[in-house]
């Protein structure tokens, strides 16, 4: 029987644990926060090229 749950693609131009800004942090936690509701599955697609850039010690 097919998945009635809400499905949801979240896709950022970073990931956190590479590039610590605004954008990747707000777009990872509402990935996490969905996947806490019951009948939502939420997946997280982020850029990641080579080379990665990283920031410094803080954003």
């Amino acid at each position: 029987m097919p998945s009635t749950d809400l499905r949801v693609l979240v896709i950022s131009h970073g990931h956190p644990s590479l590039s610590l800004g605004g954008a990747e942090v707000g777009s990872y936690n509402l990935h996490k926060g969905l996947n806490e509701l019951d009948g939502v599955e939420s997946f997280y697609l982020a850029r990641v090229g080579h080379p990665v850039p990283r920031h410094g010690a803080s954003a």
